[in-house]
């Protein structure tokens, strides 16, 4: 019954990594919205340290307060980050820039039949 999408804005990002994997088997469609026929996005923002580590997940935009918690819930049990091939890249600057910033937009939309 449910498609959940997260769209893929950045191009370093790989979206089979264990970051998306996570958030994939972790992101239920709520029951509730389910019945109240609930779709749209909800944007989480959160920073990566240079280290790999989520800090500061929180709501950005929101849409429905069940799917609320429940973005927020995964993001803040999301695996590190693997910045090994930023370090390679620039291995003088990841000190400078990170923590860095993201925006996660995570769509909800439910299956017609």
């Amino acid at each position: 019954l449910k498609i959940i999408e997260i769209k893929k804005d950045w191009q370093d990002i790989n979206i089979d990594t264990n970051w998306a994997k996570h958030i994939y088997e972790n992101i239920n469609y709520p029951d509730s919205a389910i019945y109240q026929n609930v779709e749209g996005n909800v944007y989480a923002q959160f920073k990566v340290t240079s280290k790999g580590n989520i800090i500061e997940a929180k709501i950005f935009r929101n849409l429905y307060p069940e799917i609320d918690k429940i973005v927020l819930k995964t993001l803040e049990s999301m695996p590190n980050w693997d910045l090994s091939y930023i370090k390679q890249r620039y291995p003088l600057e990841i000190e400078k820039y990170y923590p860095m910033k993201y925006i996660l937009p995570i769509r909800f939309r439910l299956e017609r039949r």
